[in-house]
């Protein structure tokens, strides 16, 4: 039996997002993609019960899947090489100013401002959405006791809410976050999806009406 994974605290991430950029080190050396990506925190060395800072890196959503379903280290990217690219990354931002970038994303996506009700309201949505993913356990692994074996799905759920250009249903993002971060068939054994997204759905509706979202927000279709 694996280890059980280890939740990733969330100033940790905060950290490795800012110091990244929020770019994914292989789109940046590999494919010459210098711009800000959609991405989730990957475990260079593939183990999830090691969230050492050291240990992580944002990948965008494609390298991600690519990386951790290599089979053979010869024919896809190397521990040893993703570490190199995470430091070549961080480098190449060390000592560059980050007000221009900052602008430009918020010219772009019109955030508002950054108030502590911004960061409240995201903090209350987080605690909710992850206590809803607790409660329901759509991969059966909190073993009625890890009560943050869910936080980075619900941080996944959430940011892929807020970037749903795509407009697709709750569901559908939930059964994709869990797919990436499990796989398909797992998470298509859960068969209370319907219960879990119309309450997830329910909190989320609640965090729009406050007026916190910062991006395109479009009517669901069931996709």
């Amino acid at each position: 039996m694996s280890a059980p994974r280890k939740s990733v605290p969330l100033l940790t991430v905060a950290d490795i997002l800012i110091q990244t950029r929020r770019r994914c080190c292989l789109c940046y050396f590999l494919n010459g993609d210098k711009s800000q990506k959609r991405v989730q925190i990957a475990h260079i060395d593939r183990k999830r019960n090691n969230p050492a800072p050291e240990n992580l890196v944002p990948l965008c959503l494609d390298h991600h899947d690519e990386y951790d379903s290599s089979t053979s280290q010869s024919k896809g990217i190397t521990v040893e090489e993703l570490r190199r690219y995470k430091e070549m990354l961080i480098k190449s931002f060390e000592g560059r100013s980050i007000e221009g970038e900052m602008a430009i994303v918020a010219e772009e996506r019109k955030i508002p401002k950054l108030g502590t009700d911004l960061f409240y309201g995201y903090g209350i949505l987080f605690s909710q959405v992850s206590r809803l993913l607790f409660k329901h356990d759509p991969v059966q692994i909190n073993f009625g006791v890890n009560d943050d074996e869910y936080d980075a799905e619900a941080h996944d759920i959430i940011a892929r809410l807020q970037d749903n250009v795509a407009c697709l249903s709750t569901a559908r993002i939930c059964k994709d976050v869990f797919a990436q971060w499990f796989t398909p068939d797992l998470a298509n054994e859960f068969d209370g999806y319907a219960e879990m997204v119309n309450d997830i759905d329910s909190e989320w509706e609640r965090f729009k009406e406050r007026n916190y979202v910062y991006g395109p927000v479009a009517s669901y279709e069931n996709k």
